[in-house]
């Protein structure tokens, strides 16, 4: 009996593997195209999902330290807040102590003092006097150090560009030169180019090696030692002007550091230097109280 058309052959199965009847899964399936466009989107999704974590993370580091930074000087100010109305507290019981005492030892003072209440007033006038006066010097002093360092600034801009005209001067052999070289260099390119027929590039290099040629000037030995001559005495003028403006300068600056130290100590001795002349006059005779 012959075998059934439908029966599977030996070794095989009736039923196919799963998905392979409708080409399911194989390469270049639609239905494996697509998953592979799902894993591919999944894939680039994730990625960007990662990278703008990253970036996130970043920016809470970047916004804690800034909300730490914030928070400390809030503290900061705090304490200092808080220590300054305490001392203020302080300052003001102690000022309401003091401030009797004062009171009434001035009196006591005014009652006694006498015709040398003048004297007081005169001296104190004469130090606040010579205080003002040290203080004008000083300010003069510094004007003079001002103008004294602008007018180095400008001297040592004048002597570099005296070194650098000299420098040039003493360049212009060698720039002459490299001039020549280029001119030689146009003119072997024209040539080579002459050599292929390309007459529009030899006629630009020629051009180009005219122009060259145009800009060369040759000086005599004689003009050239006498500009070299020039540039180096101006060299050295500058450089003598710089030099003098620098001691000037050095001068002024350490005359005016002198002048405003003489003010402010002054300043700072104003006190001292009443009670040494007021310790000079005469002792007065203590007033009776009325």
């Amino acid at each position: 009996m012959p075998a059934d058309a439908n029966e599977p052959r030996p070794g095989t199965s009736r039923n196919p593997e799963p998905g392979r009847a409708s080409g399911y899964g194989s390469p270049g399936s639609p239905a494996n195209d697509d998953e592979q466009k799902q894993i591919d989107e999944l894939d680039a999704k994730v990625e960007d999902a990662r990278r703008k974590a990253a970036d996130f993370a970043k920016q809470v580091t970047v916004l804690g330290a800034q909300l730490g930074a914030l928070k400390a000087r809030r503290t900061d100010r705090k304490k200092a807040a808080d220590a300054y109305g305490t001392a203020a507290k302080q300052a003001g019981a102690d000022m309401e102590a003091v401030r009797p005492v004062v009171e009434q030892k001035l009196r006591m003072a005014e009652a006694g003092i006498g015709a040398q209440k003048e004297d007081v007033d005169r001296i104190a006038a004469s130090v606040a006097t010579a205080i003002t006066e040290a203080n004008d010097r000083a300010t003069a002093a510094e004007g003079k150090a001002r103008e004294s360092a602008l007018a180095l600034a400008d001297a040592e801009t004048a002597e570099q560009a005296a070194n650098d005209a000299l420098a040039a001067v003493k360049q212009r052999p060698a720039a002459i030169a490299a001039q020549i070289k280029d001119a030689r260099a146009l003119v072997e390119q024209a040539a080579k180019a002459e050599d292929k027929n390309q007459t529009a590039a030899m006629y630009y290099l020629l051009t180009k090696a005219r122009d060259v040629v145009a800009g060369i000037r040759i000086q005599s030995q004689d003009e050239y030692e006498r500009d070299l001559r020039a540039a180096a005495g101006k060299a050295d003028d500058t450089k003598m002007n710089a030099a003098g403006a620098k001691t000037q300068s050095s001068a002024a600056r350490d005359e005016a550091l002198g002048a405003r130290k003489t003010a402010d100590d002054a300043a700072k001795g104003a006190r001292e230097e009443v009670l040494k002349q007021l310790a000079k006059l005469p002792v007065s005779e203590p007033t009776a109280a009325a």
